[in-house]
Protein backbone atom coordinates (compact mmCIF):
# COMPACT_ATOMS: atom_id res chain seq x y z
CA UNK A 1 0.00 0.00 0.00
CA UNK A 2 1.77 3.23 1.04
CA UNK A 3 5.49 3.56 1.76
CA UNK A 4 5.36 6.00 4.66
CA UNK A 5 2.76 7.30 7.09
CA UNK A 6 0.77 10.05 5.41
CA UNK A 7 -0.25 11.69 8.68
CA UNK A 8 3.11 13.52 8.86
CA UNK A 9 2.80 14.97 5.36
CA UNK A 10 -0.79 15.79 4.49
CA UNK A 11 -3.02 18.48 3.08
CA UNK A 12 -6.71 19.10 2.59
CA UNK A 13 -8.53 18.94 -0.70
CA UNK A 14 -11.85 20.76 -0.75
CA UNK A 15 -14.62 19.20 -2.80
CA UNK A 16 -18.35 18.61 -2.65
CA UNK A 17 -19.61 15.84 -0.39
CA UNK A 18 -20.96 14.10 -3.50
CA UNK A 19 -17.45 14.06 -5.01
CA UNK A 20 -15.96 12.62 -1.82
CA UNK A 21 -18.55 9.85 -1.84
CA UNK A 22 -17.77 9.05 -5.49
CA UNK A 23 -14.06 8.76 -4.66
CA UNK A 24 -14.86 6.69 -1.55
CA UNK A 25 -16.81 4.27 -3.75
CA UNK A 26 -13.63 3.72 -5.82
CA UNK A 27 -11.59 2.63 -2.79
CA UNK A 28 -10.68 -1.06 -2.69
CA UNK A 29 -10.05 -3.08 0.44
CA UNK A 30 -8.03 -1.10 2.99
CA UNK A 31 -6.95 1.48 0.41
CA UNK A 32 -6.51 5.02 1.74
CA UNK A 33 -7.84 8.15 0.02
CA UNK A 34 -4.21 8.99 -0.80
CA UNK A 35 -3.77 5.65 -2.54
CA UNK A 36 -7.00 5.89 -4.54
CA UNK A 37 -6.18 9.45 -5.64
CA UNK A 38 -2.67 8.39 -6.73
CA UNK A 39 -4.15 5.46 -8.67
CA UNK A 40 -6.60 7.81 -10.36
CA UNK A 41 -3.80 10.26 -11.22
CA UNK A 42 -1.69 7.46 -12.73
CA UNK A 43 -4.62 6.42 -14.93
CA UNK A 44 -5.39 9.98 -16.02
CA UNK A 45 -4.04 11.10 -19.39
CA UNK A 46 -5.63 14.42 -20.36
CA UNK A 47 -4.10 14.33 -23.85
CA UNK A 48 -5.65 10.92 -24.59
CA UNK A 49 -9.01 12.19 -23.32
CA UNK A 50 -8.98 15.03 -25.84
CA UNK A 51 -8.31 12.62 -28.68
CA UNK A 52 -11.25 10.42 -27.68
CA UNK A 53 -13.81 13.22 -27.22
CA UNK A 54 -14.70 13.50 -30.91
CA UNK A 55 -14.24 9.83 -31.74
CA UNK A 56 -17.02 7.27 -32.02
CA UNK A 57 -14.64 4.36 -32.74
CA UNK A 58 -17.04 3.04 -35.36
CA UNK A 59 -20.06 3.11 -33.06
Amino acid sequence: MHDKPIRNDRTQIYCRTETKEEVRALKRGGETFDEVLRRMAEQCDPEAGRELEGSNDGV
